[in-house]
């Protein structure tokens, strides 16, 4: 589920700034990028496979039951295992906890709770999901089958847009961050075209969530059934106020922009904020898409590392270094576009 943490606005624009375009500090490949390319070519692992029998993984409410099958751990990212594929007999439980929730479930599909078979399920986590299969599973060497590579390929088309280099904003920030937190995203199925996704999405302001494919042309979208909250967040001694979800805290942002007389649009943005986190590396910025940044400078001076795709409005900012929780940061942003045009007819 897409969550942008910081937009640029486009707002204080005047005729008089000066907009100095610092040098590109793209050169090398960004983390963002390796790890987009590390995920798109995800493969199992043929010397980690295991045979499955009446194994559950209880997230919250939900419960994957796999009966019999196959398992297969994926390669590492970054020299992280965070995706598994199941392969064989299997179901899903889920009953919201809520009554609101449960009308949502009957809204579409007539009734209040999920039983759903499954043959395959592919998982990727940040969680210790890794942890507790290792714990109930022997994982040995084993060829694996074509149709393990092929189910992790359409899996993938749900949180990639290959047009536009866009990868799952929140999948992204974990594992860029090398989060282990309850991240836990999981499709399964009977048929390919007809998938299911149950997430634990610890930066969404309800976690949990089940859903199914969009009905919306042939592209791959998911589309919310219902969403709640975790136990943890549903009980009365949980404070929000001690379990910020946000990754920074914005304290201030300093826009300047200029019309040229050929009408092409050019800005810095001065952004400072506050990190709410330990180990804070990336963040994910939204720019209208027709703006294109020219460079992005920390508060020394040095060029920051950024990924901005032509089609895509995330702009992907590395850090100059880990920031801690409470640090401040400034960063400025220098872009441009052509956002106007002459009106020949006076």
């Amino acid at each position: 589920m897409l969550r942008i943490i910081s937009t640029l606005f486009l707002v204080l624009v005047t005729f008089n700034c000066s907009i100095f375009p610092r040098e590109d500090s793209r050169k090398d490949s960004t983390a963002y990028e390796k790890l987009y390319d590390q995920l798109m070519h995800l493969t199992a692992d043929e010397a980690a496979v295991a045979t499955v029998s009446n194994l559950p993984i209880k997230r919250d409410e939900g419960t994957f039951w796999l009966q019999e099958g196959k398992m297969y751990l994926c390669k590492p990212i970054n020299g992280r295992v965070i995706s598994v594929v199941f392969e064989g007999i299997g179901r899903f439980y889920l009953t919201p906890p809520d009554f609101t929730e449960r009308q949502q479930l009957k809204r579409f599909y007539k009734v209040d709770s999920v039983n759903q078979s499954f043959s395959q399920l592919f998982l990727l986590f940040s969680d210790s999901t890794l942890t507790e299969l290792k714990r109930n599973l022997l994982f040995t060497p084993e060829q694996v089958p074509g149709s393990v590579s092929d189910y992790i390929s359409n899996c993938l088309e749900y949180i990639f847009e290959e047009d536009d280099d866009y990868l799952d904003t929140d999948l992204a920030q974990t594992f860029l961050d090398n989060r282990h937190n309850r991240m836990f995203y999981a499709h399964f199925c009977e048929s390919s075209s007809d998938p299911f996704f149950f997430q634990i999405n610890p930066y969404d302001d309800e976690e949990v969530s089940f859903a199914q494919r969009a009905e919306v042309s042939f592209r791959h979208y998911r589309e919310t059934v219902t969403e709640f909250k975790t136990k943890e967040e549903r009980s009365s001694n949980y404070s929000m106020g001690q379990k910020s979800k946000e990754q920074i805290q914005i304290i201030d942002y300093k826009i300047d922009s200029k019309i040229n007389e050929d009408l092409k649009f050019s800005s810095t943005a001065n952004v400072t904020f506050i990190s709410s986190v330990d180990n804070l590396g990336y963040i994910p910025f939204s720019l209208f898409s027709k703006l294109i940044v020219d460079s992005i400078i920390s508060s020394d001076g040095r060029g920051v590392k950024y990924f901005q795709h032509e089609d895509n409005p995330i702009v992907w900012v590395e850090l100059p270094r880990l920031f801690s929780k409470d640090e401040k940061c400034s960063l400025t942003f220098f872009y441009k576009g052509e956002l106007l045009t002459h009106d020949l007819d006076g």
